[in-house]
């Protein structure tokens, strides 16, 4: 955990994920408070993540991927064949992408594995986005309004059987999935209650 947190501090050293989203969202012609910002925890994600249980080679997704920082601990800390993030505001997407290149370039020499996650950010609507492959999926839906999780429900029916979602403080209600736990965990804006979910059909 020390190293990975050392990693996470090594990658982020320079980014400001809140100056960004500030100034990303003050572009934009209108207010959506789905758009507010959030970090994780690393310390606090890995539990989070735990709960699912992932397993080799299964692919993850970060809804609302911010600078990235949730997609760079999943690959971190379990064994993930890949890991993507979906983030609409070009300012937190460039910042993800260098990131990602300086993990590229600094980090994965460092950690003498042949065996690197395939890491991706895409700068896109998670709504119009194609992430039906995904295993494990996670969004900080505090903020979402209920139009964007009716349309996220609709997209989460087309999952395969045994997808994993981990909701920020809202709920799923659909007879595809079980509810698996409840907790609460630290973010970097204070404590969420997270739903965990598994699709049973």
């Amino acid at each position: 955990m020390s190293i990975t947190k050392s990693i996470m501090d090594t990658l982020y050293r320079d980014i400001q994920g809140y100056d960004l989203s500030f100034s990303a969202r003050k572009k934009l012609q209108f207010h959506d408070k789905g758009l507010t910002y959030g970090e994780i925890v690393p310390e606090s994600f890995y539990k989070i993540l735990s709960q699912v249980n992932p397993q080799k080679d299964e692919v993850f997704y970060d809804l609302g991927s911010g600078t990235g920082k949730a997609v760079l601990a999943a690959s971190l800390f379990f064994p993930f064949s890949k890991t993507v993030g979906v983030e609409l505001l070009d300012d937190l997407y460039d910042a993800s992408q260098q990131v990602l290149q300086r993990y590229q370039k600094e980090i994965i020499p460092r950690l003498n594995t042949s065996n690197s996650p395939e890491i991706k950010f895409f700068q896109a609507d998670f709504l119009d986005f194609d992430f039906s492959d995904a295993d494990v999926i996670f969004a900080h839906a505090t903020c979402f309004h209920d139009g964007q999780l009716r349309e996220l429900l609709h997209k989460f029916e087309k999952l395969k059987k045994g997808a994993r979602l981990i909701i920020v403080s809202k709920e799923v209600d659909s007879h595809s999935y079980a509810l698996t736990n409840t907790s609460e965990h630290p973010f970097s804006w204070g404590q969420a209650t997270l739903h965990f979910y598994e699709k049973i059909v």
